[in-house]
């Protein structure tokens, strides 16, 4: 079984597939309203800001085998800091499981174009202080804290079909 640090926010969605992969969960996030979730899915729950917490008392020693941030990098207040705090609570093979959208992407671009960004959080993807997230400046931002990118997943949406949809991307039937 994997030992799995999941910084909120979070979905249930993420909660039950990780669980469903027989992931130990530790849950760490601001909303008290997690706390629900945390019940249903996770071994261990911190209510409260990673970036001041004490994580080595809240944890106490405890080593994780991954590290998984519910929230997009870009809407994190301050990504660098947290995963600095975050290194150190990896094992020495861990890895972090983070998400980063593409605003070059057409299906956000026509999102944009069509008045429908407000479905898709906001857009501080270009007003993020970062600037803006391409995978080269996600991998030297990474590597600057310690982490070495080893597998980039990338997710394919069809730009022609409702941006953002749970549809499959260049379905054609």
């Amino acid at each position: 079984k994997k030992k799995v640090l999941v910084l909120g926010p979070v979905t249930e969605s993420l909660l039950f597939q990780l669980r469903e992969k027989n992931c130990l969960l530790t849950l760490i996030d601001r909303q008290r309203t997690a706390d629900g979730m945390a019940k249903r899915y996770c071994q261990a729950f911190i209510q409260g800001d990673p970036l001041r917490l004490h994580l080595g008392q809240f944890l106490r020693g405890r080593r994780f085998d991954a590290t998984v941030t519910g929230a997009s990098l870009h809407t994190i207040d301050q990504p660098i800091p947290l995963l600095r705090r975050i290194l150190p609570q990896l094992d020495r093979n861990g890895c972090l499981v983070a998400t980063v959208p593409n605003p070059l992407h057409g299906s956000f671009r026509l999102a944009v174009l069509g008045g429908t960004v407000d479905r898709w959080q906001d857009t501080s993807v270009f007003s993020h202080p970062l600037g803006l997230l391409t995978l080269e400046r996600v991998t030297q931002l990474l590597a600057e804290v310690g982490f070495a990118v080893t597998d980039v997943n990338r997710s394919t949406v069809d730009p022609y079909r409702e941006p953002f949809s749970d549809a499959p991307p260049w379905d054609l039937e």
